[in-house]
Parts: structure tokens; C-alpha cells; sequence
């Protein structure tokens, strides 16, 4: 009778757990709503990739481009077309507002769903390895951590990757002796854990563990490991991961592509730190294995049940359980490659969070054993470690109740902020630029991840000069500190400019106070969490501090600039006094003095790129190639990034044809980075226009279109370089495809129009004529285009035509004197008089100067007399 009592008991205190748990993740879905208009937001760069690449899951996989596995996008398409189809949507035309709501909401479901089936198994685990109460306790500490519970609330891969990994260490339970279902099940929860990251591979060692565990000797477990239900699993594993990671076994060349940052070769850089983004610039100031320790599991589990998992750990050495070992193991090879790596962003720690819950209960149920017959207050370990777990847990649900800051901050700047006002925003992964729309302010957008690109490449004169073009004459600055400031706050050494920036914008020293922020913290009741120095991707995606500068009356940020320049110019410990020198000395041909200060630069800060390429510059003019093609090897083990930028300062500096040689020299014998040679073709595009070098443009254009024929961009770059060159026709098919690539972009239907423009000027006024009627029919409706038409039909003598268009183009731009100006000569070329006057004299309002409308208006004056 009384086991029955505790079952019940047990049973109604897990329902409980599992409603809490349930509450928790599900409560909130709709973050990043306007509750007032009904907009959404999608806020989440991360979950916006795998819920904008599932559309293609029925159509073509090759157009998925992203840094993780299919499955969490095979889920969501199957999951959405069937609720979609149930209620009459298409899920993922996210171009509707309520549709994106309801996809996202959806999305978002499922990995809550996921979030709360992986605390039930964090119970079973629990009971196997210690009893129901050690399950229990499992649960609730996953239950309430805030990590698990802020990762449910995203449909990115993390909460269903923890979850297959953590089924799949459940199943492993009871091996080898478990049923072939067993093993079955287990490889195709493996499978889709490599399906959803390939670090589910890694799998194959509790997995091992769990079939040699009972044996004997080395051919007991040899044994155990050649069974028939091993190769089960191992099969299920390999079909299910090929399913979701198709292009790795057959077409491992589109796998590995580096085409943009999102494809796994990619992303493998950026996390290694090899290639370099702004939001990996604060993992330089952080050291590998500690700061998960001090500062990721601290925010995701809390201190307590941090160190709770630890004692838990250190009992499984004392106890030798198979369960513990089971976990244990993957969570330790997890963590030896997770944590060694650049890249910590918190989501890294999210599938080790059940291992530490699972430890950590049973630390604590030993301590209430132990305790119990030596203490009366046995329970007070355990609560230091439940109570604030549990406060942790519950103060996550004020960010999902509390008003988004940065819909807070866009009301604000609304109210706030005078029309026509001039804004500086942000663009990157936390955008501000949303907030103030072009249809009310004048808008300009940053761009930090140029000092990224300009370190070491670019003079400090030049990147302050960057700020200076962005922020004159603005008035207000709106930014999300998580975004850029936190980031380069953190490596002065590295990008001394950007650091100094965002100091000076902080104290004030700029000319721009701090006018108001918006942030929600975690707390419960009176209680908030410090944030301080948190990791940036625990607090930007759903609760960042938005912040918003006014330009104060009396400053002059401008001429602030302009001293600081002057200053680092005169600085003999920066590279750029020295630079500067050399120049001076370079444009005399004084090539031996300008190499002492290129030398001397380079000595000042040894991984100054732009001091070795111009030492290489002047070794080439004085005939010493030997010298000059030993600087460019060593040049090549500087970063692709630096050189390219490098060939940038160096046109600032007036050297275009030196910038043009130097990147020819790139793209000749750099050959194993994409993406690099893409920013070096386009750059060298635009110095190869500056020189009037048009033959050379469209080959270098044409070697961009080959590295990625599917890049629409670089198709309008060929038709205009074919244009410059004389090739129209040439041109004409380079922007037709373009415009197959990307029929909404308005800036390749001028390409376009400047086309028929060309052909016009030529006498090929049919021709000319045919190209503006296509542009026409694709919807445009630009400044000039009914203009044109009508130029080119009154040339043709088809004066009806050209005064529809004409009319229809001083209907669509009134103030446009040349429409009225051509509308009243083609009137008088049909003797319409009174219209044409009518005309003219609009023409003259908006042009006075108009000498030939005056005597057109005197003469027709004359005839009415």
C-alpha cells in the first residue's frame, strides 16, 4: 500500500514538473510581436535561416544554404503544409505579415514541444541512474533552466539536436541486451541528431561504451560490438543522416562550398576563428574551457546546480554507473571540442544542459541521504541548489511578458524623434534600421563591419574618415549595444578605431548624450538578474539593451574628427605617420627613402598589412623582384581579408593603378577562398573602371559571374562592364539574366534603360524602343522611363504615342520640366497650340532659365494674336 502512495505521489509531483516545464516553454511564442499593431518581427537571425530555407525542402535542397542539417527543416515543412493546408495557407509566404506570425509561432511550438519532451527524459534517465526521485529532480532542474527555457523559445537546431541526443542516450540505456526495435529507434534518433548537426556523429561513443560495459575481456566486448543489432543501428544511423546531409556523400563539393558565411565550411571558419565577424570579436578577450565554466553555465543552469553536477560528476567516479558513464562520456567529448573552439556563444552549452540537470539531482538526492542521518535540517543543501534554479527559471518569463525593448524603442522614436530628422542605424544581426523608416526620416546606415575589413589595410585617417562621412550632420544615433558596441568594446588592441568610437560615443566625449535605452532583464517580483557583461547572444536576440543618442547643441563631433586624425598622423608609435612619409617620398620616386618608412611602419606594428604590400610596391619599382615576391608570400599568410583591404587603402591613397596590379596578382594565385576572391574581382571591378581599363573589367567581371553564376549582383556588374566596353548586346543578355535572378531589384531595370538609352544615342531607335517597353512591362515605374518611350516614339514620328507617354510621365513627376518641356513641342509638331502652351508654360514655372521656351511661348503668342 504504501509503494502504491508513493507512485502516486511521484506521479502527480512529475505532472506537475512536466506543467511547469510545459508553461515555461510555451508561454511567449509570439515574442517579437507589436501588440498594439500586430507586426512581427523576426529578431532571430539564426531561426529566421532555417524557417526561410524550408521552403525548398520540396522543391530544390540545393538552394538550402545554411550551416546545420536538413532535419529541423524537413520537420518544419512537413509540420507547417499540413497545419497550413488544414486552414487554407501557404505557410511560408513570409511576406505576409500574419503568416510569418503564424509560421513562426508554429516553429517555435515545435521546439518547445521538443524542449518539454527532453525534461521527461531527463526523468527516465534520472530514474534508471538513481531511482524516481534523482528522474525528478532531473526534471525540474531542466524544467527551470533558463538556458533550455530561452533556447525553446527559438526554432533554431540547438533544443531538437538535444533532443535526439539525449533519446538517443535513453535508448542506449538497457544495450545490449535491449530488442532490435531498440536499436533500430536508437539509430534513427542518432540519425537525426547528426541530421541536425553532424556533431551527433559523435553518438558512436556512449554508444560503444553502452555494448562493451559488460564485458569480460577484449573479446567479450569485440563481441558485443560484431552483432547483428549493431549493424542495425549503424545503418539506421547512416540512412537517416544521409537523408538529412544528402550532398555530403553525393556531391561533396557543393557540401563544402564557401559561397557565404551560412554553409558549413563557412561557419566551420568562423568558429575556429579563421574568419573573423563582428560577432566573434568578443570571444578574443575570453580564454577556451574557463569561460564556459564561469560565465555560459552559470547563465544557463545557475552557480548552484552548476556545482552540484560537478559533485554529481565526482560521485560517478566513486558509484561506477552505467547510465552516468553513458552521459558522461558524450558530455565531456562535447565539451572538449565545443569549448577549445573561438566562437561562445551560449547555444554551444545548451545539449551538455540535461547531463548537468541529471548530475546535478543526484548530487543533491546523495547529499539528502547522507545528510539525513546526520543533520536534522537534511534538505538545506538541496534547496540552496532548487530555489534559485527555480528563481531563474520563473524571471525568464518577464522577457516574454514585458514589451519587446526594441518595439519600446521604435514607439519611442516615433513619438520622439522630429520627420525628416537624420538617423544613424545599424545594419547587421541585431538591425536598428527598422526603427526609423525612410518614408519619415533621413535615414543613413552604418557599417562596422568595415573597420573589420580595413584592419591593418586601411590608414586610421581613412577609417576615421568612414565615420566622419557617416555622422555629419546627424542627429540621432540608434543602436542595439549587443550589435557592435559590446563587440569592439572588447578588442582595443585589435581594431583601435572602433574601439575608441564607441568610448567616446559612451562618455559623451563625440557629441552625443544617451537620451534613453530600452532594455528587459529576467527577475521575479523585486528581483532582477545582472546582465553585466553578458555573453552577447544571451541577451540579443530577445531582450538587448537598445540605446539612442541626440547630438547635443553645441557640438561639433565633425571637427572632434578631424583633431583626432591629425593626432594618430603625428603619432610615431602608429604605422601611419610612417606611411604617410614613405608616400611623400614614393611620388618623388625617392624609392629607397620611401622603403625606410614603409620599413620602419612595418617594424612599428609587425601585422600592419598595408606597411608589407607597400614595401612589396616599392621592391617591384626598384627592379629588387626577388625581395617583393618574398613579402608577398609572407603576405598571403596575413589573412585574404587584409590584403584585399589593403589594395583599398592604397586607392585612397591615389594609388589606383598599384591597388588594380596588386589585386590581379590576388586573383591570379589565390584560388582555395570563395568568398574572398568574390570581394577581390568586385573591387577590382571598380578600380579598373576608375582607370578606364574596360577591356580588362569585363574579364575580371566575367571571372566573378563563373564563381557563382547564381549571384545576381555580379550579372548586372558584366552588363554594365560590357556597356563601358561597347558591347551592348552583350550587356543587354548580362542584365537579362540578372533580372531572371532577381525581377524585383529596380537597379538592374536602369541598367536596363540606360541600355535602350545607349541604343537610342546610336540611331537604334526601334531597338531602343523595344528594350524600354520591356522594362515598362516589368512593372517599373522610374523617373525617366515614359520620358524616354516618348522621346523615342517622337523620333520615330509616332507623335500620339510619344504624347501619351509624355503626359503619363508629367502625371507620375509633375516637377519634372523636361516631361512638360517635350509634351509642348510634340503638341505643336501636331498643331495643338493651347495644349502646347498649357505645357510650356508648366515648363517654364519649373525652369525659368529655359531660354527656347520662352521664344516657343513668344511665337505661339504671336500666332494667337
Amino acid at each position: 500500500m504504501p509503494e502504491k502512495t508513493n507512485n502516486k505521489k511521484m506521479q502527480i509531483l512529475l505532472l506537475t514538473v512536466l506543467l511547469a516545464a510545459a508553461f515555461l516553454r510555451f508561454y511567449g511564442l509570439d515574442w517579437g510581436t507589436d501588440h498594439l499593431t500586430g507586426k512581427f518581427h523576426a529578431f532571430h537571425p539564426d531561426e529566421t535561416t532555417i524557417i526561410d530555407n524550408s521552403r525548398w525542402v520540396d522543391t530544390d535542397l540545393r538552394k538550402i544554404v545554411a550551416p546545420y542539417g536538413n532535419a529541423p527543416m524537413y520537420i518544419l515543412w512537413g509540420v507547417a503544409n499540413t497545419v497550413g493546408s488544414l486552414i487554407g495557407i501557404d505557410p511560408f509566404d513570409l511576406t505576409i505579415n500574419t503568416t510569418a506570425r503564424f509560421t513562426y509561432r508554429l516553429a517555435r511550438a515545435l521546439s518547445a514541444l521538443l524542449g518539454l519532451l527532453t525534461v521527461w527524459l531527463c526523468y527516465k534517465i534520472g530514474d534508471h541512474l538513481a531511482g524516481p526521485w534523482v528522474g525528478l529532480l532531473s526534471a525540474f532542474f531542466l524544467a527551470f533552466s533558463p538556458g533550455h527555457i530561452q533556447q525553446s523559445h527559438y526554432y533554431t537546431v540547438e533544443v531538437p539536436f538535444t533532443f535526439w541526443v539525449t533519446l538517443s542516450i535513453y535508448l542506449m540505456q538497457e544495450m545490449p541486451s535491449a530488442s532490435r526495435r531498440t536499436y533500430i529507434a536508437c539509430g534513427l534518433a542518432g540519425g537525426l541528431a547528426a541530421g541536425t548537426r553532424l556533431a551527433g556523429l559523435w553518438l558512436i561513443l556512449p554508444f560503444v561504451i553502452a555494448q562493451v560495459w559488460n564485458g569480460k575481456s577484449i573479446t567479450d566486448r569485440l563481441n558485443y560490438l560484431a552483432t547483428i543489432k549493431v549493424g542495425y543501428f549503424l545503418l539506421a544511423v547512416l540512412v537517416v543522416a544521409s537523408v538529412c546531409e544528402p550532398f555530403l556523400l553525393i556531391d561533396p563539393a557543393h557540401y563544402f562550398k564557401t559561397d557565404t558565411v551560412l554553409q558549413i565550411y563557412s561557419s566551420i571558419k568562423v568558429a575556429t576563428g579563421e574568419s573573423i565577424h563582428v560577432w566573434t570579436l568578443s570571444d578574443f578577450s575570453t580564454l577556451p574551457y574557463l569561460f564556459h565554466l564561469t560565465d555560459l553555465l552559470p547563465y544557463a543552469v545557475g552557480l548552484p546546480l552548476e556545482l552540484a553536477a560537478g559533485i554529481g560528476i565526482a560521485l560517478l567516479a566513486w558509484y561506477r554507473r552505467k547510465s552516468g558513464f553513458l552521459i558522461l562520456s558524450w558530455c565531456v567529448f562535447y565539451f572538449l571540442v565545443i569549448g577549445r573552439l573561438h566562437s561562445k556563444p551560449v547555444r554551444y552549452i545548451v545539449p551538455m544542459i540535461p547531463a548537468l540537470a541529471i548530475f546535478g539531482s543526484w548530487a543533491c538526492w546523495q547529499s539528502i541521504i547522507w545528510l539525513r542521518r546526520h543533520w536534522g535540517p537534511y534538505y538545506l543543501p538541496a534547496l540552496l541548489v532548487i530555489c534559485p534554479t527555480l528563481a531563474y527559471g520563473v524571471g525568464m518569463m518577464r522577457i516574454y511578458r514585458e514589451e519587446d525593448s526594441r518595439i519600446a524603442a521604435a514607439r519611442w522614436i516615433q513619438h520622439n524623434v522630429p520627420s525628416g530628422a537624420n538617423v544613424l542605424t545599424e545594419r547587421g544581426g541585431y538591425p536598428t534600421s527598422w526603427m526609423a523608416p525612410p518614408d519619415r526620416y533621413n535615414g543613413r546606415l552604418d557599417d562596422a563591419t568595415y573597420y573589420i575589413r580595413a584592419a591593418g589595410g586601411i590608414l586610421f585617417r581613412d577609417q576615421i574618415a568612414h565615420l566622419h562621412r557617416k555622422i555629419e550632420g546627424t542627429d540621432w544615433i540608434i543602436i542595439i549595444e549587443e550589435n557592435r558596441m559590446r563587440q569592439f568594446v572588447t578588442v582595443p588592441e585589435k581594431f583601435p578605431i572602433p574601439y575608441t568610437i564607441y568610448r567616446k560615443l559612451a562618455s559623451g566625449e563625440l557629441g552625443y548624450d544617451l537620451v534613453t535605452s530600452f532594455k528587459v532583464s529576467p527577475g521575479v517580483f523585486g528581483w532582477t538578474r545582472s546582465e553585466d557583461g553578458a555573453e552577447t547572444t544571451q541577451t540579443a536576440f530577445d531582450h538587448p539593451r537598445v540605446m539612442i543618442y541626440q547630438r547635443r547643441e553645441d557640438a561639433n563631433p565633425e571637427d572632434l574628427l578631424n583633431l583626432w586624425s591629425h593626432r594618430l598622423d603625428k603619432d610615431p608609435s602608429l604605422p601611419d605617420r610612417h606611411i604617410l612619409e614613405g608616400f611623400e617620398a614614393y611620388a618623388t620616386e625617392d624609392w629607397a627613402s620611401a622603403l625606410a618608412a614603409f620599413t620602419r611602419a612595418a617594424e612599428v606594428q609587425t601585422d600592419h598589412i598595408l606597411s608589407r604590400v607597400l614595401q612589396r610596391m616599392t621592391y617591384l619599382r626598384m627592379r629588387r623582384n626577388t625581395e617583393a615576391k618574398k613579402v608577398w608570400e609572407e603576405l598571403r599568410n596575413m589573412g585574404y581579408s587584409g590584403l584585399i583591404s589593403s589594395a583599398v587603402g592604397l586607392s585612397h591613397a591615389g594609388y589606383n593603378s598599384e591597388a588594380a596590379e596588386f589585386l590581379i596578382q590576388f586573383t591570379t594565385e589565390v584560388t582555395d577562398d570563395h568568398v574572398s576572391l568574390v570581394d577581390a574581382y568586385q573591387k577590382l571591378s571598380k578600380l579598373l573602371i576608375r582607370l578606364e581599363r574596360w577591356n580588362e573589367n569585363v574579364r575580371a567581371i566575367q571571372e566573378l559571374v563563373n564563381l557563382d553564376a547564381a549571384r545576381h549582383q555580379a550579372w548586372n556588374l558584366l552588363a554594365v562592364a560590357y556597356q563601358k566596353n561597347g558591347q551592348i548586346q552583350e550587356a543587354i543578355s548580362a542584365v537579362d539574366k540578372a533580372l531572371l535572378l532577381n525581377p524585383a531589384r529596380e537597379a538592374y531595370q536602369i541598367t536596363k534603360m540606360n541600355l535602350a538609352t545607349t541604343l537610342f544615342n546610336r540611331g537604334d531607335s526601334k531597338e531602343a524602343l523595344d528594350l524600354y517597353q520591356q522594362v515598362l512591362g516589368g512593372g517599373s515605374e522610374m523617373l525617366n522611363l515614359h520620358y524616354n518611350i516618348g522621346v523615342a516614339y517622337h523620333s520615330l514620328g509616332n507623335y500620339d504615342k510619344a504624347i501619351h507617354h509624355f503626359r503619363t510621365s508629367t502625371k507620375r513627376f509633375p516637377n519634372e520640366a523636361k516631361s512638360h518641356r517635350a509634351l509642348g513641342f510634340t503638341y505643336i509638331a501636331v498643331n495643338k497650340n493651347l495644349e502646347a502652351a498649357r505645357a510650356l508654360t508648366r515648363a517654364l514655372e519649373l525652369d525659368p532659365d529655359d531660354t527656347p521656351i520662352k521664344e516657343q511661348l513668344g511665337t505661339l503668342s504671336e500666332r494667337d494674336n
